[in-house]
């Protein structure tokens, strides 16, 4: 897991700051800090990719909409008349599945799907750079 090894890396690197003494107090804290935030990050963005909706909750909210919709011409008709009622209808079946749409497109966005984020660009214009960076400039070893 790439991720983990460039956590594995800043840390190493912090350790062997630690040791020379060449970084202390509280810069040393900050550093550390953030690399636990990274590392808070990663763990969050891996949640996201492995913990889809239940199928249940999908469907059920599907269902709890289409029900909606069918039984609000009967509601609207004695107040408003056919043609508002299906104007109204019809907007709020727009409106509402399209919500039903925007929320399964969003459910699972690391992959390969028209509307999904483009990972494979992120990586090969962003962080190949910032890969070659670390791995160049390695931390040395502590007894040296």
């Amino acid at each position: 897991n790439i991720p983990l090894e460039i956590v594995w890396a800043l840390s190493a690197y912090l350790y062997v700051l630690e040791k020379r003494n060449n970084v202390g107090g509280n810069p040393l804290g900050q550093l550390y800090a953030n690399v636990l935030a990274l590392e808070d990050d990663l763990t969050t963005m891996e949640k996201i990719l492995t913990c889809p909706l239940p199928v249940i909750y999908a469907l059920h909210l599907r269902h709890a909409v289409w029900i909606y919709l069918l039984f609000m011409p009967l509601q609207l008709l004695p107040t408003y008349g056919p043609w508002l009622t299906v104007l109204g209808t019809t907007l709020a079946a727009f409106f509402f599945l399209g919500f039903i749409a925007a929320g399964e497109e969003i459910e699972q966005p690391f992959g390969y799907d028209d509307n999904d984020l483009d990972l494979d660009l992120f990586v090969e214009e962003i962080i190949a750079k910032e890969l070659q960076e670390i791995k160049e400039h390695l931390p040395p070893d502590v007894a040296e």
